[in-house]
């Protein structure tokens, strides 16, 4: 008998065993950010899709880093072969923005396919110096940056910790509060808007579509179908 799933959340770095301080040390950061963090997501999400029951709830789990104006989304393509393209992006925080525009997209996709109620919506812990993140550092590193970036993080808004972000999640993923709300932007446990490179209606369906091509992702395979 085939199982049902009636949630799952998806975090992006952790799922590899990778953190974002290996990726950037060890090379391969466009490549291995857009990958690790976008593309896998989009390909499983969208393979799990037709085994989700009825009132699912789907929580990506992205960063404040793509809140800048500075941070836009081109193409798939200069993301995933930026070498390539002969050309450089913000890897980390472009992916991550990514990561919002497929929440976006997803959650416009299902209301219209009008067979199951699922709604996708978008986490962001914040900076969790508690976590293990900083692990992959040598060890005076492992102490002096986390310290460091916490200090930053309070003055600027963003830090949180394990149990405050775990709780919000938690929330998300199976209280009654996030019920029926989708496509949404949820900021360390309140409604915020995102950036607003991640309302760009156009950039998400291109990315969509690029995705799909990308990871061979077929239109039987998803109920969410992959042209615009």
């Amino acid at each position: 008998m085939q199982r049902r799933l009636s949630s799952f959340v998806w975090d992006s770095l952790q799922r590899r065993g990778a953190s974002a301080w290996q990726i950037e040390i060890y090379g391969g950061w466009d490549e291995e950010a857009f990958g690790v963090n976008h593309l896998g997501h989009f390909l499983l999400v969208n393979l799990l899709l037709q085994n989700m029951e009825n009132d699912g709830r789907v929580v990506f789990v992205t960063s404040d880093t793509h809140d800048s104006d500075k941070i836009q989304f081109h193409d798939a393509g200069r993301l995933a072969y930026p070498e390539k393209f002969g050309c450089a992006e913000d890897g980390y925080p472009v992916s991550k923005l990514c990561n919002i525009l497929c929440t976006y997209e997803m959650a416009r996709r299902l209301k219209g396919q009008g067979k199951k109620h699922i709604t996708v919506n978008a986490f962001n812990p914040g900076f969790m110096p508690d976590t293990g993140l900083p692990k992959a550092l040598p060890p005076i590193l492992n102490i002096l940056i986390p310290a460091l970036i916490s200090v930053y993080a309070v003055c600027i808004g963003t830090y949180s910790n394990s149990r405050r972000s775990g709780k919000a999640l938690a929330e998300m993923m199976v209280g009654k509060t996030y019920e029926n709300k989708t496509g949404i932007y949820n900021d360390r446990g309140k409604i915020k808007e995102s950036s607003r490179a991640s309302y760009d209606k156009k950039a998400a369906v291109q990315l969509w579509v690029e995705s799909a091509e990308m990871a061979g992702l077929k239109n039987e395979e998803t109920i969410c179908g992959i042209k615009s």
